[in-house]
């Protein structure tokens, strides 16, 4: 997972110290929402798109359900390793806290962070709180389908 503090990639997370095909190693590297369309949670004030909570996590998910899915082409189905450090490490924390993510991986590898960081977990009221904020910087007041249609 990318450390990107949840926002966009800020520098390169393999190089030289990684190697990978020295070491037998198939590194997958994904996209996954970032910013407020990825990790805030329009689906606690939204009765149109109630599943829109974590959408970067769920993103994530979607990315090793893939993988799982296909690695059999390229490698182990049984062997794969999830790994991130700063916010991709947290983000493997949270992965890891998901029942279904536990029958896709067999390891972890995190490295920095927690998800007990304070930016990093938040009470229900102030996840609502701020995404109220959100939709009101954006003015979008009742139909949170036109988030959907912003352009940037």
């Amino acid at each position: 997972m990318e450390a990107s503090r949840y926002r966009s990639p800020e520098k390169e997370a393999t190089g030289e110290q990684t190697q990978p095909e020295k070491k037998n190693i198939i590194v997958i590297r994904s996209n996954y929402r970032l910013g407020a369309l990825g990790w805030v949670h329009f689906g606690l004030v939204s009765k149109e798109f109630p599943e829109a909570i974590n959408l970067g996590l769920q993103d994530q998910i979607a990315v090793l359900e893939w993988v799982h899915d296909n690695v059999d082409a390229f490698g182990d189905q049984d062997n794969i390793t999830i790994g991130g450090d700063s916010a991709g490490g947290t983000a493997v924390s949270h992965l890891l806290a998901n029942p279904e993510v536990q029958k896709l991986v067999r390891r972890a590898i995190i490295q920095s962070l927690s998800p007990l960081n304070v930016w990093c977990t938040q009470e229900k009221e102030e996840a609502i709180v701020i995404a109220h904020k959100y939709l009101e910087m954006l003015g979008i007041k009742d139909n949170f389908s036109d988030l959907i249609n912003i352009e940037f």
